[in-house]
């Protein structure tokens, strides 16, 4: 039900604003899974957003795909986000 709120939001009113706040529903329901989706093509639409590049990182951390995360943490860091 949580999430599901979000969900409808973000169909509502699509922007990258929306997608991060389902992203972070996703997480905070342990959703991880769910929330790298979000969170991914949102960053497609915005692509120079670090904000997001971080969070998909923090989420793919929580999925044990280190690897990919550290490549987004990268990817953050150059576009001047905070890690």
């Amino acid at each position: 039900l949580y999430a599901s709120c979000y969900r409808e939001l973000a169909d509502k009113h699509p922007s990258p604003h929306t997608s991060l706040l389902l992203g972070d529903a996703y997480m905070s329901i342990q959703e991880p899974d769910k929330a790298i989706e979000v969170y991914e093509a949102a960053l497609k639409r915005n692509p120079k957003d670090a904000t997001l590049a971080t969070k998909i990182g923090q989420a793919l951390v929580k999925t044990h795909n280190y690897g990919k995360a550290i490549n987004y943490y990268e990817a953050s860091l150059k576009s001047g986000g905070q890690v």
